[in-house]
């Protein structure tokens, strides 16, 4: 063994182990990986405080087999007869994003005053995206949601 080996071994037996390891650090907390969904459902919370919300209301079977879902925004101190508002208004908010992205979760600002001073409440559609099924796809989800409401 040569004179550097030996010189190694007793710098690696002064330091609790091999010289080639590396310093172990303490395991760090990680955070869980926020998804853009989840990202998306935190935004939608903080817009819609002090609200009444229906959170994915199935509407809708599409032809594809998957579930048509909306949101309803709602004045939170009404009941139930108040809800329904005397003149049977409900306003349809197809978001934006050119049929192809986007998210139905948040909540423009601007429904905030229609909702909480005049008790209309929104419906906010998940349509389709062209990403997901060719169009008029987007459009029949919409029908749907028109029909569904109606009851």
């Amino acid at each position: 063994m040569s004179e550097t080996d030996q010189q190694v071994r007793q710098l690696s037996k002064k330091s609790g182990g091999r010289q080639d390891q590396k310093e172990k650090k303490p395991p760090q907390e990680k955070k869980p990986p926020q998804d853009k969904e989840s990202r998306v459902r935190a935004e939608a919370e903080a817009t819609t405080a002090g609200l009444h919300v229906l959170w994915d209301v199935p509407f809708g079977t599409a032809d594809d087999g998957s579930t048509l879902l909306l949101d309803v925004w709602m004045k939170r101190d009404a009941d139930a007869e108040q809800q329904r508002n005397t003149s049977g208004a409900i306003v349809l908010w197809l978001h934006g994003g050119g049929w192809r992205a986007g998210s139905h979760h948040p909540m423009p600002a601007f429904f905030r005053t229609l909702i909480e001073s005049h008790g209309i409440p929104v419906a906010s559609l998940g349509y389709r995206k062209s990403t997901q099924a060719r169009f008029p796809a987007c459009l029949l989800d919409c029908r749907a949601a028109v029909r569904w409401l109606r009851g």
